[in-house]
């Protein structure tokens, strides 16, 4: 459970009211509220920086990427990371896959990510992680405007679990708050696992979200 009862009725009031679309659709909390990270940064698996291509320099941006508030300056930050455009949102095997939004002035507003059950999880600004069953749920006024686009990467992880039996080990492994990270850092092979502790990282908060 992330916070007390009534944090959670506090904030699940405040998203639901800024994006009624969520209540359609379904969602959940799967983090705490932080403002170490925003939507961009965690589309990119970073947990620990603030992405944006503000002039001032007061938070991160690629460099070489044009600091722009365009759809074509934010393609051109994850085609870094190894996307590239494509068609529709369906979950495809050894694919990882993000969505941008835009509002009607064609501006980014939101990244989210899709994960290996293909749902997808989003940062809500400064608040928490949201798992979200499908894009429609931030889309709309209010809201994050619509999708604009969708990229793919294909997984470069070491696969140590089909994403066919993935479900099934976290519906009958159900991990903990006291024992996830201990169990993860014992027996890696329930996830994804990348050489890079910044990936694993973001793996555990996977598993103990979907747990």
């Amino acid at each position: 459970m992330v916070g007390n009862n009534a944090w959670v009725k506090f904030v699940t009031e405040k998203i639901e009211r800024d994006y009624p679309n969520l209540t359609v659709y379904g969602y959940k909390l799967i983090s705490p509220d932080t403002i170490d990270y925003n939507c961009i940064a965690w589309a990119a698996e970073d947990d620990e920086t603030w992405w944006w291509p503000d002039i001032q320099h007061q938070y991160y941006w690629p460099p070489g990427i044009p600091k722009e508030e365009t759809l074509e300056a934010f393609q051109e930050v994850y085609k870094m990371l190894g996307y590239e455009v494509c068609q529709g949102d369906v979950l495809e095997e050894g694919f990882q896959k993000i969505a941008i939004y835009t509002n009607y002035n064609k501006v980014p507003t939101r990244v989210a990510r899709q994960l290996p059950t293909g749902k997808w999880t989003s940062k809500l600004g400064s608040l928490e992680d949201i798992e979200h069953n499908n894009l429609q749920g931030l889309t709309g006024n209010p809201g994050y405007g619509e999708v604009a686009c969708i990229l793919k990467k294909q997984l470069q992880w070491r696969k140590y679990l089909a994403q066919s039996n993935y479900q099934a080990n976290l519906k009958s492994d159900r991990l903990t708050m006291t024992n996830w990270q201990e169990r993860i850092t014992q027996n890696p092979n329930i996830c994804y696992v990348s050489e890079t502790l910044r990936d694993r990282k973001a793996c555990r908060k996977l598993i103990y979200s979907s747990a």
